[in-house]
């Protein structure tokens, strides 16, 4: 009797584990994120990260940082790099000089 007890026991205990093990795996599936926010997250930040380069060649950093009035400030605009992913056909913006 006392062997069927401890059985029941076991099992019991062995029962509970499986239960909070379950349980655990099921909390971290509902709090993960899904590939759709993950990818989302990634054009924000990206978006972010070009907005901060953009703000910090502008006309109103230099003024603020050389104490001039922004009409004074003079930016030349971001020249073209060789256009890689553009289609085929068209300018490319590569043109460079050979001293050959």
């Amino acid at each position: 009797m006392d062997d069927l007890e401890d059985e029941l026991d076991s099992v019991e205990t062995a029962v509970r584990d499986v239960e909070r093990a379950v349980g655990r795996v099921e909390t971290a599936i509902n709090n993960k994120w899904s590939t759709v926010q993950a990818i989302v997250g990634i054009f924000i930040a990206a978006g972010l990260w070009a907005l901060v380069g953009d703000m910090w060649h502008s006309k109103w950093r230099y003024a603020l940082s050389n104490s001039v009035e922004t009409d004074k400030v003079l930016v030349d605009d971001t020249p073209h790099d060789c256009a890689f992913l553009a289609a085929p056909l068209g300018e490319k913006y590569c043109h460079y000089v050979s001293d050959m």
